[in-house]
């Protein structure tokens, strides 16, 4: 009964929202209204969100949701995130107190941009838009969260590589506790696909589809576009805890609008996505370079 009222419950809220965008903004009902946005209801974003499956940076990264604008984050240092042993009713202070701790200070960012759609997908009412726009908002959102966890990723500590045997050796610098991901871009990959072992065999190995690689040590292979470390045709990648070296600050309040515009539509569909993006612990992760 209750999985039935969640179901209605949805239903009703993507009515509301297509009701919002067929209108281009005059039908609000149902909607909560900010400063002439409308706010997507969570449920919305998520029933979207649970269709897409491929990894991606924004996966692997740790994400905190903040329902302030900004504010300070402090971690335990993952080296010294550990129970100590203490004597029963002592007062003296133990090496538990001692933790190394990180702080951040974090501000959330508005990041906007327009949804493309027909006119004809506007005003034909047999169209599901609301699925169409739900789809395109979950990979606006997603790409555009993981291209600012790239720029992140570009400022940690550099290691050039030249084999893959120097890969393999900046992968065992990380402590083998931790959750390790290597992050290629797609010009790196094309060098190291074509890479052959002394017999003719093709030396990387990777699933896809599951995300990881026989090669390397590591939980997570991640092939990315060139510009989501660099620039095009940059053989970049990132090797490390992403989990621990980037913390993503989710505002959770994706909001629409409709603003005027000079085209055929006179007015432009914007979505609106708050959050940011900060490097917390600085030597879990370092930043490849090939030569």
């Amino acid at each position: 009964m209750k999985e039935q009222k969640m179901t209605t419950n949805l239903a009703k809220q993507k009515e509301n929202l297509e009701a919002y965008i067929r209108s281009t903004g005059y039908n609000t009902r149902g909607m909560k209204v900010e400063n002439n946005h409308v706010l997507i209801e969570k449920p919305i974003l998520d029933s979207y969100e649970d269709e897409h499956q491929r990894k991606e940076l924004v996966d692997l990264v740790n994400i905190i949701e903040t329902r302030t604008r900004g504010g300070e984050y402090e971690v335990t240092d993952f080296e010294s995130d550990s129970l100590q042993e203490v004597i029963e009713n002592s007062v003296e202070r133990t090496e538990a107190d001692k933790k190394k701790t990180i702080s951040v200070d974090y501000l959330v960012k508005l990041f906007s941009g327009k949804l493309d759609f027909s006119q004809e997908q506007l005003d034909d009412g047999q169209y599901n838009l609301t699925d169409f726009l739900g789809k395109k908002i979950i990979k606006l959102k997603r790409r555009t969260r993981n291209r600012e966890i790239g720029k992140i990723l570009q400022t940690a500590k550099v290691q050039t590589a030249t084999s893959m045997d120097d890969l393999k050796s900046i992968v065992s610098l990380i402590n083998p506790e931790r959750n390790v991901s290597m992050v290629i871009s797609q010009s790196l990959f094309s060098v190291l696909e074509k890479m052959k072992d002394t017999s003719g065999n093709y030396l990387l190995k990777v699933d896809k589809e599951t995300g990881t690689s026989e090669t390397f040590f590591v939980d997570n292979f991640l092939i990315v576009d060139d510009t989501t470390l660099g620039n095009k045709g940059d053989k970049k990648g990132f090797i490390g805890d992403l989990e621990n070296f980037v913390t993503l600050f989710d505002r959770k309040k994706d909001t629409l609008s409709w603003v005027n515009a000079n085209d055929y539509f006179g007015k432009r569909l914007i979505l609106h996505t708050r959050f940011d993006v900060k490097k917390v612990e600085e030597d879990c992760g370092y930043f490849i370079q090939w030569n």
